[in-house]
Formats: C-alpha cells, structure tokens, sequence
C-alpha cells in the first residue's frame, strides 16, 4: 500500500493516490489553481521502500489537487447560567477542503 504522512494546518493526515480526505480550509495562493505543493512530508511509504523524515523530509514536493471547497455538518454551542435565566444557543458551519493526492 502507497501512501505518505503529512503535516497540514496543525494536524497529521495519511493520504494515499486515488483517495480524498477532508481537512480544514487551505487558501489557495493563486486564483483559479486547483494544485499546489505540499511540503511538510512526515513519511513516504511505497511497497519497496520507506523514508521516514526527522522531522520533515527535505527536497520533496507532493502535488495536491483540492476537489472542492464546502461547509462541513453544523457544531452546536449551547451556553446557559444556572438560576440566572441565561440560555444562549448558537452555532457555526466550519469551511473544509477535500484533497486528493495528484500524480
């Protein structure tokens, strides 16, 4: 099995080729891109060797296509103080990025 480790807005991903995975929202740096780089490249995995980095590998740059850009299920955050007749309910839709390793 194909597939690599990355280091993306804080967290650690396992992404592998022909598979998308959903991630918080990146920011395109140019308009109307669909690809770009990743370089924060924690291990490579193929089926004949392994190249684990200390702690990022260096001179790789893995092509990334984003799929599509949409709002993921709604958190709800309910606020409330008790015997003071304080309710607060609100909630948020956070954006995602769906990825998809490039070849």
């Amino acid at each position: 099995m194909n597939y690599v480790i990355v280091y993306l807005s804080g967290k650690q991903f396992i992404l592998s080729f022909n598979n998308w995975e959903d991630i918080c929202y990146l920011k395109k740096r140019q308009k109307n891109s669909f690809f770009f780089y990743l370089h924060f490249v924690l291990i490579i995995r193929n089926l004949s060797f392994v190249q684990i980095g200390k702690p990022f590998l260096s001179n790789i740059n893995l092509p990334i296509k984003e799929l599509k850009v949409f709002k993921n299920t709604k958190v709800i955050i309910f606020k409330y103080k008790a015997k003071k007749n304080y309710k607060k309910k609100f909630g948020y839709k956070s954006k995602c990025s769906r990825i998809m390793l490039y070849n």
